[in-house]
């Protein structure tokens, strides 16, 4: 193909330049805004000029070719136009177009997600705070608690012996700690008894407000609700069950082989900023599908779902009727699926 100073596109037929140019560019849609990949993900991030970048056996590969010299590469990730990578030593590059610029920084390009923590009292019920996460949570003491470096510190001092903490929650006045193996240890006011636990202390269902701006749903197994309002949504859980409408919700997943219940047509859009099919995730279309007069019959559902191509990815779009206009309901970043390919990954 070739692109003239127009704007408009010729695409080379074997002797000539055919037809009278579009405006349409063949060149796939560029990821969507903080779009991450993780290395080893058989997902990629596009570019605003088309180029796929990748990331397997922590090198990054723009086009199949190696970017510059990277190593120990944790993720790639797609901010505001630009490709970042970050390392196994939790530090950032920015690609200048011909290598990875600068010395590395500790400061995320990428939106924190973070827990609110009302800072004059306690943090809410079920309060949780990632490793690696400047949040704290507040207990209802005042006292304040963090993760560093694994352990776990109450005013900045270390709460007894700890090590390897994944997260820490507030689950009923009680502060929680949990381990990288998964076993939970409950803090009784001196030291944190026991072998610890596999059952975990936080709900199985959970129910995000409309006031919320942005949450992370870092708990597996549960159900999580949203009926009105926009928000962020970053999913690290495994197994989840998400019905998420109402509104505008951007979702980071990052973890895998969750359930998501998209909405009916008009009551909002799931944007999902990555290749979600990739990691195993499901979309649930039957409440959406029970809104039209769809009879059930397989050969008449395209006349009611159909998959575009878009700058936010493949579109997911539903009709009431059969063959009616179609309402977006879901777009999901890093892919171009088909209808087909939208249905391996969805229960109808």
């Amino acid at each position: 193909w070739d692109l003239n100073t127009s704007g408009l596109w010729w695409e080379w037929n074997g002797t000539s330049w055919s037809g009278n140019g579009t405006a349409t560019s063949p060149l796939p849609a560029a990821s969507a805004n903080d779009t991450i990949v993780k290395n080893g993900s058989a997902a990629a991030i596009t570019d605003a000029n088309g180029d796929q970048w990748t990331v397997k056996g922590g090198v990054v590969y723009q086009d199949g070719q190696t970017a510059g010299y990277s190593a120990n590469v944790a993720e790639i990730a797609y901010v505001n136009g630009n490709v970042w990578h970050e390392n196994t030593s939790n530090l950032w590059w920015e690609w200048n177009g011909t290598s990875w610029s600068g010395n590395g920084t500790a400061t995320s390009p990428l939106p924190t997600p973070t827990t609110l923590a009302v800072p004059t009292g306690p943090s809410t019920n079920d309060t949780i705070v990632l490793a690696g996460s400047k949040s704290s949570i507040i207990d209802a003491s005042k006292n304040t608690w963090t993760i560093s470096n694994g352990t776990v510190l109450k005013n900045g001092q270390a709460a007894g012996y700890s090590a390897n903490v994944s997260r820490i929650a507030y689950v009923n006045g009680n502060v929680w700690q949990q381990n990288t193996s998964g076993l939970w240890w409950k803090w009784n006011g001196t030291t944190w008894p026991g072998y610890g636990t596999s059952t975990n202390p936080l709900p199985s269902s959970a129910t995000i407000g409309s006031t919320t701006a942005s949450t992370t749903v870092s708990q597996s197994q549960i159900s999580v609700l949203a009926t009105q309002g926009d928000h962020m949504v970053f999913v690290t859980g495994t197994g989840d069950s998400l019905n998420l409408s109402g509104g505008t919700e951007k979702i980071t997943d990052t973890g895998s082989k969750n359930t998501y219940v998209l909405p009916t047509a008009g009551h909002g859009v799931d944007a999902f900023t990555s290749n979600i099919l990739a990691v195993n995730d499901v979309l649930d279309l039957r409440p959406a599908l029970a809104a039209t007069s769809w009879n059930g019959s397989n050969s008449t559902l395209s006349q009611y779902l159909s998959v575009s191509d878009t700058a936010s990815g493949a579109a997911l779009s539903i009709s009431a009727a059969a063959g009616g206009a179609g309402t977006t309901i879901a777009t999901i970043a890093g892919t171009n699926a088909s209808l087909n390919g939208i249905l391996t990954h969805a229960i109808v």
